[in-house]
């Protein structure tokens, strides 16, 4: 029982977290805007777009490992959908990862990239129609002819697929759509010329005939020169941006970079300010101590040769004194030592800290100028986290 009521939170967790995003996408390649709150209802939606996509694979006769850029299409969908059914089945998973499986579900839909290419759309909707009234190979050339080859590498264009009138023609349909303006006028052209060849020429029909088909593969090859050019300048227009974007990402991760140099060395630079203060402040305690000491010891003795009667013969009591004056000048001496050993080793660490912690803000200002290399960071931060010396010397 609390095992399926378990299984039953983690599925409302998740259409929670799925209200909360807001949802949206545009349904591309049209610029229909989509807004869903319910898991449930955009799994209803990428059924029907299973649907529909699967009625136009199955007007053909085509398998499942073919390359046709309109199967991918279909596959697309049915990956999408079986992954949010998935998500609201599945037993096992736990809710951090149906949350990370949700989030790529998404980010897939809202890719605005072939092969996700919503049936609302006016591209989807002349798919269709050639489906029921033409040939896969038509679908094919208005594919390749609509959509960017760097998409997807089954957008390509062979040199034998031009030798085929139908992909031609979807190459002619798909360029219509794209570049309706310079479509027309190549079909002004073609009849003008055609219209010239009639009124200027007395030829017979089969002159007539050889004209034409000579005009025609002109403007075929025309327009395969002009299709060409436009593929040409796609790939260079890709390149340009995935140059811009890794520019970008590299400054980016430089930044970063310098930003986890900081974090790392932050900590310790405060750490040093605060102990440089601390070894001052231990530093010039130990040193009172050592002046006080002085004093004190200096009045004990002082007083003792002033204020004691020592004989000058030679017999056991001239040598208790001599020996116990001897010990209190040699306590004293190791005292007084002993205190100023421990004011110059503090303040010996704290001039060492007051150090590491400029030093560490300088390290941090040359990364914003000039570039490190592992060696020479190894350098500086063995410089900074070495031992400290403490000042004595034995």
């Amino acid at each position: 029982m609390d095992k399926t009521k378990t299984q039953e939170d983690n599925i409302q967790i998740l259409l929670d977290y799925f209200k909360s995003m807001n949802y949206q996408f545009e349904k591309y390649p049209s610029n229909n805007v989509g807004n869903y709150y319910d898991l449930k209802k955009l799994k209803s939606f990428i059924n029907n777009e299973v649907e529909f996509w699967d009625d136009v694979v199955n007007n053909f006769n085509i398998t499942e490992t073919a390359k046709f850029p309109i199967l991918l299409v279909s596959q697309n969908f049915n990956n999408i959908n079986k992954n949010i059914e998935y998500l609201l089945k599945n037993e096992t998973e736990d809710i951090d990862s149906k949350k990370k499986r949700l989030d790529t579900v998404l980010n897939t839909i809202k890719g605005n990239k072939f092969p996700c290419i919503f049936s609302i759309s006016n591209e989807a909707k002349i798919i269709k129609m050639l489906s029921d009234n033409k040939s896969i190979r038509t679908i094919n050339g208005f594919l390749k002819g609509y959509f960017s080859p760097r998409e997807h590498q089954h957008l390509k264009i062979s040199n034998n697929e031009f030798l085929n009138n139908e992909f031609i023609l979807g190459i002619t349909i798909a360029s219509k759509l794209l570049y309706p303006e310079i479509t027309s006028d190549l079909n002004d052209e073609y009849y003008r010329n055609l219209e010239e060849l009639v009124e200027n020429t007395n030829i017979n029909s089969v002159n007539v005939i050889n004209s034409l088909n000579k005009s025609s593969n002109e403007i075929k090859e025309k327009f395969t020169s002009f299709l060409n050019e436009i593929n040409q300048e796609r790939e260079n227009y890709s390149e340009r941006n995935e140059v811009f974007l890794n520019e970008k990402q590299e400054t980016f991760l430089k930044l970063e970079n310098k930003y986890k140099e900081h974090l790392k060395l932050k900590e310790p630079a405060e750490y040093w300010n605060v102990a440089a203060n601390e070894y001052e402040n231990r530093g010039e305690k130990w040193r009172n101590w050592s002046l006080g000491s002085s004093i004190i010891f200096i009045s004990i003795l002082t007083v003792i040769l002033i204020f004691t009667n020592v004989k000058n013969t030679l017999d056991l009591s001239s040598v208790k004194f001599t020996i116990i004056l001897t010990v209190i000048i040699s306590v004293g001496f190791l005292i007084i030592n002993l205190f100023i050993k421990l004011s110059t080793s503090n303040f010996h660490l704290a001039n060492d800290a007051h150090e590491r912690h400029h030093l560490t803000y300088v390290y941090l200002a040359l990364l914003n100028e000039t570039e490190f290399s592992p060696e020479e960071k190894n350098i500086v931060l063995q410089a900074l986290f070495s031992r400290s010396d403490s000042g004595n010397k034995s």
